[in-house]
């Protein structure tokens, strides 16, 4: 697996997101497309928002802020269980690598991620229902990452 980005390369990456993303907000505004504007301030919105959720779940772990950064298309809604030091690497490569393929297929997903004794650790992703099809086909060649399941789920809200 490849290594973490440094902190520097982590920062201009989440820049260079959100300044695309101001972009299309630009853009749609120009086009008078107000509604589409709106969309893509809350989804920037919620993924910044979603940047406390990890400082919360992770205060003494910076690295994961660094990694979340950098992942517009992964929303973390829920931690549960610890999350030991020797795990943050696996988890924030795992984090990376999905985000990835979500901008590569054009979609998003909330994610939880759970502890489960004796299994490790678990992300479920809870895409929008028009992108579950492309979820799975991102999961099919996901690599194994030990100790990690990941598996999309449906959430009732």
């Amino acid at each position: 697996m490849p290594s973490l980005p440094s902190p520097q390369e982590a920062f201009r990456r989440h820049r260079h997101d959100v300044l695309n993303e101001l972009q299309l907000i630009r853009a749609y505004i120009q086009m008078g497309r107000t509604g589409s504007a709106l969309q893509v301030v809350d989804r920037l919105a919620a993924w910044l928002g979603t940047l406390s959720q990890w400082q919360t779940a992770f205060p003494t772990q910076p690295e994961t802020m660094w990694c979340a950064s950098q992942c517009p298309h992964l929303r973390l809604v829920a931690c549960e269980g610890p999350v030991g030091q020797g795990d943050i690497g696996r988890l924030c490569e795992a984090w990376l690598w999905l985000d990835e393929a979500a901008a590569a297929a054009g979609c998003y997903a909330d994610v939880a991620l759970a502890w489960r004794p004796g299994e490790g650790y678990e992300l479920l992703l809870h895409p929008a229902e028009e992108t579950r099809g492309a979820w799975e086909t991102i999961l099919t060649s996901a690599p194994a990452w030990p100790g990690l399941r990941v598996a999309l789920t449906i959430w009732r809200d």
